[in-house]
């Protein structure tokens, strides 16, 4: 069984798209880890780019 799970939300800001992410840990249910990712609305693809580090810092925050 899992012990913490990764939820994100993509929402749109003026002219920008923001990638929302938090690590949860699901015997607590207290916040582990947040990141986000910006780019331009409509550039959404650009954010494929940032997950490999985003998933990084997410991982390595304590």
């Amino acid at each position: 069984m899992a012990g913490e799970i990764v939820t994100g939300r993509l929402a749109r800001l003026g002219g920008a798209s923001i990638l929302l992410t938090k690590r949860t840990d699901l015997q607590t249910m207290s916040t582990r880890a947040v990141g986000s990712l910006k780019c331009s609305s409509g550039k959404e693809e650009e954010l494929l780019d940032g997950m490999p580090d985003l998933a990084r810092r997410l991982v390595e925050a304590r």
